[in-house]
């Protein structure tokens, strides 16, 4: 160049040209670094797998995973904008034994004797651990338990606490896939590439005792108390009989035979002493690789009989129902869609295309030909049946909220694209004809979480049930209570809950005598302080104001499904288990 005046004047006109080049170079150095420490973590990963080691398997997969969450932004959206883990859904962080309850209206009858029990998802890992995008159906299963006995209330609360819980809990991340990472394109990615890796370690070794038992809680025929998650097996608790708590005992697979879901909402006929469940899931599985399964369990607790069900594809089935003949079971019009969730919606969508199907199954059947499907000739979504019974003519009557198409709502739906507002209908099966109709009872609320009078269940002569009723926000969010009268077809009530107060689902219990309303429907209500309290209305007056309001002692996050278990059924579940150890 010639001098050193020429050289710093190349230097300085050359610098941004010199930086530019430099940046590039460093981007692809980066983005070969990255492509090769995702490739060196999938190699590690599949030797841990292949090897069955943990220690290899876990961190590996956890690097390769968590480079995918901040691809999807999981944290930040977990931390400012996902509303179930917020407000009153916010998980809470302690477990309680036997706090007293204060009755701040009514009085609780000496005669009215048992235990209250709620379950719902309360994450043990809370953002910024909680990398992973988090669904309400997510988090680790919580039971809250007020005993009711000689007038007086107690309160508990425990986590469900199986293999996954305490992995997690060990490692004080989230591990296992949860069904909100199933969002977009990084979504697919990880469920063909990580969800394999992650669904089983050590004691959590298959996919059905590796699940978040969390949405509801059914007193088996047995005495066994089965927490539920239509994703897996179901699992044992075990209830103090002084304070009411549930303490986590194991998964029931009927020795390995129970390979597929069971789904949370088995009916039990008291009368017969029998269950009967159906499970599905979202690609077939099990060794008779199905989609959907039916089964029922005598009345000693043994698996009488398991065999897969004739679907038309994935489908949101959540819940069957049961009369005296038959078990009746659903193939409806929320699907499962991968493409949809590509584009970032829910894993399940509307499908206007498919046509909804009710299938009739003799209870005692133990062969797949002896379902009959019958079609209704439309689009329709149902989630949770209210009742159902057989009629002289041999017609099959079901009452339930029917979903129907909908304009998507800005506040994440569990079913996109379904249902802002499900009506409750009354539904017409006959065997004879063949045809399927259905009347909507009630066109003005957006209704859900159908309860009857449990003991009733498979019965025909049921007059009333009950549901809550939600507006527009966010779905679980219940507004009042209706009950419904199946009788002369027409809503026959509604409560309405005050401003900034939501409830949950309505669980009767009852008292007094043994009509459909004779009794209380009992629900946990939370206002927007946080504040909660089990209120028991009267089920028979529906009155506003409720016969008896307990302020709990401590907050109760929202929740999912529950079930009051008497005085006699509570002495025979801890009688029994007390054999059984």
């Amino acid at each position: 160049l010639g001098s050193r005046q020429r050289r710093a004047r190349f230097s300085a006109n050359t610098r941004p040209l010199r930086s530019t080049l430099s940046a590039l170079s460093m981007k692809r150095v980066a983005r070969c670094c990255r492509c090769g420490a995702v490739g060196v973590g999938i190699v590690a990963a599949l030797i841990g797998v292949v090897l069955n080691i943990p220690s290899i398997r876990v961190p590996t997969v956890l690097v390769l995973d968590e480079w995918i969450d901040a691809k999807m932004n999981a944290t930040a959206w977990n931390t400012h904008e996902n509303v179930y883990l917020r407000g009153a859904w916010e998980p809470v962080t302690e477990e309680h034994t036997a706090l007293p309850i204060e009755v701040v209206h009514g009085r609780l009858p000496k005669t009215l004797s048992g235990v209250f029990l709620r379950i719902g998802p309360n994450s043990l890992i809370k953002p910024p651990q909680l990398s992973k995008r988090y669904h309400v159906f997510d988090g680790d299963g919580m039971v809250h338990s007020v005993r009711i006995q000689d007038g007086v209330a107690i309160y508990s609360n425990r986590w469900v606490k199986n293999a996954r819980f305490n992995f997690e809990q060990q490692l004080g991340k989230a591990f296992f896939p949860r069904i909100g990472e199933i969002y977009s394109k990084w979504g697919l990615l990880k469920l063909f590439l990580t969800f394999p890796l992650r669904r089983s370690v050590g004691e959590a070794s298959e996919k059905v005792t590796s699940t978040v038992p969390n949405t509801n809680l059914v007193l088996a025929p047995d005495s066994r108390l089965f927490a539920l998650n239509e994703a897996g097996a179901p699992f044992v608790l075990e209830l103090n009989e002084r304070t009411g708590a549930a303490s986590s005992h194991q998964y029931e697979t009927w020795g390995g035979r129970l390979d597929f879901p069971m789904s949370a909402h088995p009916k039990v006929d008291i009368a017969t002493g029998e269950m009967f469940f159906h499970g599905y899931a979202m690609a077939e599985e099990g060794r008779a690789k199905a989609l959907q399964m039916f089964g029922s369990v005598d009345h000693k607790g043994g698996l009488r009989s398991f065999f897969p069900v004739n679907v038309t594809g994935p489908a949101f089935t959540h819940d069957m129902a049961l009369t005296a003949k038959y078990a009746i079971v659903f193939d409806m019009s929320a699907r499962f869609t991968p493409k949809e969730m590509v584009k970032g919606r829910s894993i399940f969508s509307w499908d206007g295309n498919h046509t909804a199907r009710i299938g009739l199954l003799p209870r005692g059947s133990q062969d797949p030909a002896d379902l009959r499907w019958f079609d209704a000739k439309e689009p329709l979504a149902n989630v949770h049946p209210l009742h159902a019974w057989d009629e002289p003519n041999g017609d099959v009557v079901l009452w339930m909220p029917l979903g129907f198409a909908t304009t998507e709502r800005s506040i994440e739906q569990v079913i996109n694209g379904c249902c802002d507002h499900y009506k409750m209908s009354e539904v017409r099966v006959s065997p004879s004809s063949g045809a399927v109709t259905y009347t909507v009872i009630d066109h003005t609320l957006h209704s859900e979480f159908s309860r009857i009078r449990d003991d009733l269940t498979g019965q025909a002569g049921v007059r009333f049930g009950y549901t809550g009723f939600m507006e527009d926000g966010i779905d679980f969010n219940f507004k009042g209570l209706a009950k419904w009268d199946m009788e002369a077809k027409k809503l026959a009530a509604k409560i309405r809950y005050p401003n900034g107060v939501i409830g949950g689902e309505p669980v009767f219990i009852p008292h007094g005598g043994l009509g459909s309303d004779d009794g209380y429907v009992a629900t946990i209500l939370v206002d927007d302080q946080r504040r909660a309290e089990l209120a028991l209305y009267d089920a028979k007056t529906f009155a506003r104001t409720p016969a008896v309001r307990m302020k709990l002692p401590v907050r109760v996050p929202h929740g999912f499904h529950g079930t009051w278990i008497d005085e006699k059924a509570l002495q025979q579940h801890v009688s029994l288990t007390k054999v059984r150890k």
